[in-house]
């Protein structure tokens, strides 16, 4: 089973990749996603201990994927410009985090 962060890479890099380069913009946002998302799966980790998800962890969770979502794009608009590859990570990176969520549940 390929982890949810491993999920999480490979769709950034394909997606930053699909013109066929990764500019060194897109690379830091990737990377800076990535970094983030260390203590969601921390977090994550540490809810399956016991092996369910409480109210209290499933809220943590969350907060810490809308902290991904957030830094990342504040990131991306650093330059006061999104690039269309920039929002198709950031679109992507909207998906994956809701389809870890939705795995959350199972």
């Amino acid at each position: 089973m390929t982890s949810p962060r491993d999920k999480l890479w490979d769709s950034l890099i394909n997606t930053a990749f699909k013109d066929g380069e990764i500019t060194k913009e897109e690379e830091i946002l990737i990377k800076r996603i990535m970094n983030s998302f260390e203590a969601y799966e921390q977090a994550l980790k540490e809810a399956l201990e016991d092996g369910k998800i409480t109210l209290d962890e499933k809220q943590r969770l969350s907060s810490l994927r809308e902290k991904i979502w957030k830094d990342a794009y504040a990131y991306a608009q650093i330059d006061h410009a999104i690039t269309i590859d920039e929002h198709d990570i950031l679109i992507k990176l909207v998906k994956s985090l809701r389809d870890i969520a939705r795995e959350e549940e199972h």
